[in-house]
């Protein structure tokens, strides 16, 4: 029997301890910012964006990291920001071919075996940042709640 390996991000495991994952993320030029105690930014995906890192203090490990970009933020225009949407969902889909996929109003969700990534666009007012982009990989073993999210069409807010 094989032990799970856990979902990777920037090919780094999400997993251990929060200062050795900090330290593989500057590697990659992400760097901790002051947005909390588990905040970064840096480039990802050709463009800035913040990334939180997920960790329970309760296990010591890290468990999640969520990317996310904002018109305010990046800077990008309406046609742009969807563009980079557009390009990340199918980065995502290329990079994963085989697993299940789900995709509805802006979203899509791809369920790994040891994880799941989830891809958002939503538009928020522009004061607090315009068309938001967000970016979720989900560690399976170490997320102290697991669950895979449920896609909802928005017309069921209706």
């Amino acid at each position: 029997m094989f032990a799970q390996s856990h979902i990777r991000f920037l090919d780094i495991p999400l997993n251990g301890e929060f200062d050795t994952f900090k330290e593989n993320l500057e590697q990659k030029d992400i760097y901790k910012d002051s947005y909390g105690k588990y905040g970064f930014s840096g480039i990802f995906f050709g463009t800035i964006a913040s990334v939180s890192v997920g960790y329970n203090e309760e296990t010591l490990n890290v468990y999640s990291a969520l990317v996310r970009y904002n018109q305010s933020m990046t800077n990008l225009s309406e046609d742009k920001i969807i563009a980079l949407y557009n390009r990340i969902r199918q980065g995502l889909i290329k990079k994963y071919p085989k697993v299940q996929t789900q995709s509805i109003d802006g979203q899509l969700l791809l369920i790994l075996k040891n994880g799941y990534i989830y891809l958002r666009a939503f538009e928020a007012p522009k004061v607090i940042g315009g068309i938001t982009i967000e970016l979720e990989y989900v560690d399976k073993l170490n997320s102290p709640k697991y669950e895979i999210p449920k896609l909802k069409s928005i017309e069921n807010d209706l």
